[in-house]
Parts: structure tokens; C-alpha cells; sequence
């Protein structure tokens, strides 16, 4: 552009408004998304807002998904809004439902950074109710199948160089915990809770790998439980 022209952008101010429908199956192909995110259906409705004042871009997204099935989760309801500031879009509303399950976000949250494209940095602090293990763990495939729980409570989720961190806070519920190994018509039990309070837990997905420690306080005993499920094997240990 001349530089008379760049001058006259600089002062200006420029609007756009509308809405999109997107079918998510294949938008890897159309837009980037991290490596270890993987969406197989699911249909996006948004309306959205762009500015542009004095070369700095402003916005926000109003995203409603329904029928999501992703490897991070499934989920037949969910609401988004994100606004874009000071090249950061920050999540500020999130929240998941799928039949009983819900998941919420507490507090908003910086999940991309357009200056060095950077995402997920920050810490995301969310609220779960009647969460399965089976879903909220489902990046892990078939081979999480093994382990079963409904989870209630707050949670910090941390990503970290293609790792997932899960944090509950204390006093965190965890109702019909069960490892359950075997074929499907000869399953053999080796830990089972029907319901539990967790203290000093941190679950974690490294390497395609489930890690877990957490002190489980039971009706009138306390429990430490610490193990790993992978694709190969299974261990829980608790004492």
C-alpha cells in the first residue's frame, strides 16, 4: 500500500458480523488444531463479532456445537463464547453436557495467543458433575475401557508438551470407582469403591499412558491408591 493509504488504516475502524455453520468432521483439513485433537462428528453453529481499530483486531465468538464426539470428549450440548483481546483469545463461558454429565468452566481463560501462536498455556479451572472416567479420559481409547468412575468436583487441567494434567481440588467425589480386567464374558475385579472422597490426587495422561495417586477417605478408612493403565498392561495398588 502507499503510505498515505496505511496512514488512513491506522485511523480507521472497521466492523464485520455474521454467522457460521461448520460440520467438524475434517475441519482439521480447513483450520489448525493441535496435533493430539482429533473430532469425528459433530455440527457448529457461530455468531460472531470482528473489529479492527487503529490495526488492533477485537471480536468475540457465541459457539453452540451439538453432537460432538472428539478423542478428548463426548458431549451432546455445548456452549462456547470467546473473545479476542490484546491478540489473546480468551474462553470466557464453557460448558459441556452429555446426558447426565456436565462440565463447566469457573473462571475465563487465555487459550491461544496470536503473536506467537501459542495455546493452552494457562491452567483451565472447571466444575464436573456425573462426569465418566470413560469420557473424560477418552483420549485414551478402547484401553481406558478398563477403568470405571462418575466424578464430581473441581479440576485444574494443565497441557503440557502434548501431556494432559488433572488436578482435583480437595473433597473431590469419585462414585463407583471399579478396574475391571478380562474378556467381556469372563471380567475379573481388582479394585472396586462404590464411593469415595479424593484428597492429594493428580491424575495425568503422559504418554498415552493413565497415571493416578490420590488418598480416597471411604466411609471408615482411608485408602492410597496409586497406578497406571496403558495399552499393554494395568496396574492399581492401594494400601
Amino acid at each position: 500500500f502507499p503510505s498515505h493509504d496505511i496512514y488512513r488504516l491506522k485511523n480507521s475502524e472497521v466492523a464485520l458480523n455474521g454467522e457460521a455453520q461448520v460440520h467438524l468432521h475434517g475441519i482439521k483439513n480447513e483450520v489448525k488444531l493441535p496435533e493430539i485433537l482429533a473430532i469425528s462428528e459433530g455440527v457448529a453453529r457461530i455468531n460472531f463479532q470482528l473489529s479492527l481499530k487503529e490495526l488492533k483486531p477485537s471480536g468475540s465468538a457465541d459457539i453452540y456445537i451439538e453432537n460432538l464426539k472428539s478423542n478428548f470428549a463426548y458431549g451432546e450440548e455445548i456452549r462456547a463464547l470467546l473473545k479476542l483481546t490484546d491478540s489473546n483469545v480468551v474462553l470466557e463461558k464453557f460448558s459441556l453436557l452429555n446426558g447426565k454429565e456436565k462440565v463447566s468452566l469457573n473462571t475465563p481463560v487465555s487459550v491461544f495467543n496470536l503473536k506467537d501462536k501459542s495455546y493452552l498455556t494457562y491452567p483451565i479451572y472447571v466444575s464436573v458433575e456425573s462426569l465418566t472416567l470413560n469420557n473424560a479420559l477418552r483420549i485414551l481409547g478402547p484401553k481406558l475401557s478398563v477403568l470405571h468412575g462418575v466424578l464430581s468436583g473441581n479440576l485444574r487441567f494443565e497441557y503440557r508438551k502434548e501431556d494432559l494434567y488433572f488436578k482435583p481440588e480437595d473433597r473431590f467425589a469419585i462414585t463407583n470407582l471399579a478396574l475391571i480386567v478380562g474378556e467381556k464374558n469372563d471380567p475379573f475385579t481388582i479394585l472396586r469403591i462404590k464411593k469415595g472422597i479424593l484428597s492429594n490426587s493428580q491424575f495425568a495422561v503422559i504418554n498415552n499412558e493413565f497415571q493416578m495417586s490420590s488418598t480416597i477417605e471411604l466411609a471408615n478408612s482411608k485408602l492410597d491408591v496409586d497406578g497406571f493403565v496403558n495399552k499393554d498392561r494395568s496396574i492399581v495398588t492401594g494400601k
